[in-house]
């Protein structure tokens, strides 16, 4: 699947998936469906960390809550048959 950037929330399923609107990001949620592993969820390639937790074992859900600033979101980890969900306002 191709990323979804076109309602909220924007799913990414691929690492270097990414997304080039700014706003304000209010939740993630990274969800590890078939194998254990490791999320990272930049600002943009290359910028700061904006999320990462590791999945200890397949079918997790790991959720954050906050608000973001970003100008740009990239995936830089994520693992087999993982999906990043970035909610935004």
């Amino acid at each position: 699947m191709a990323v979804d950037n076109t309602h909220d929330p924007w799913v990414f399923d691929a690492v270097g998936q990414s997304a080039g609107r700014g706003g304000k990001i209010t939740s993630i949620r990274a969800v590890a469906a078939s194998a254990a592993g490791d999320f990272l969820v930049l600002q943009k390639l290359g910028g700061a960390e904006v999320f990462r937790t590791n999945a200890q074992v397949a079918n997790t859900v790991s959720d954050a809550h906050g608000e973001w600033w970003v100008d740009g979101i990239y995936i830089s980890a994520l693992p087999t048959g993982g999906k990043v969900y970035v909610y935004y306002v």
